[in-house]
């Protein structure tokens, strides 16, 4: 491993806690990260930009007053257990004061070899955020949508 490397792999290790840690936390039924719906689980975990991205990266991406995150879903079939790849999904994110709606497609990604879904948001302001994923795989053929809701901190 060269030393470009060895800098990555603490941050690495701090984005694969931070989502584990919120994947187990939403392995609660009464989770506010995790939901059901038409047979298919839904988990979410929202981190702050900087703790998923290497330093210079977020500030050479982003200006300093937009704070940015990064939305990632975890989809398993309810019946089976089995996390659900080759999914296609498309994210709505708004903020609940304006309402002010950013559409994005979810990226195909691999944590620890684990088929998850992510893209960067950008939610400026603190409030309460919601959260709609639409969800489509090859073997079904209707679309599934859930919504959560995510509390964006004061900075």
């Amino acid at each position: 491993m060269n030393v470009h490397g060895l800098a990555k792999l603490p941050v690495t290790l701090l984005f694969f806690t931070v989502f584990l840690s919120t994947i187990s936390a939403a392995i609660a039924a009464d989770s506010k990260y995790h939901q059901r719906v038409d047979d298919v689980d839904f988990y979410l975990a929202v981190i702050p930009a900087e703790i998923t991205q290497e330093p210079s990266e977020t500030l050479n991406r982003f200006k300093k007053h937009e704070t940015r995150y990064h939305i990632i879903v975890s989809l398993f079939d309810s019946p089976s257990g089995r996390r659900i790849a080759g999914a296609k999904i498309h994210a709505i994110v708004s903020r609940l004061a304006d309402m002010h709606e950013r559409h994005k497609k979810l990226e195909p990604m691999l944590i620890m070899d684990a088929a998850s879904y992510g893209n960067y948001f950008l939610m400026s302001k603190p409030g309460k955020y919601r959260l709609r994923f639409k969800m489509q795989t090859p073997l079904r053929k209707y679309e599934t949508t859930a919504v959560f809701f995510f509390d964006r901190p004061k900075d």
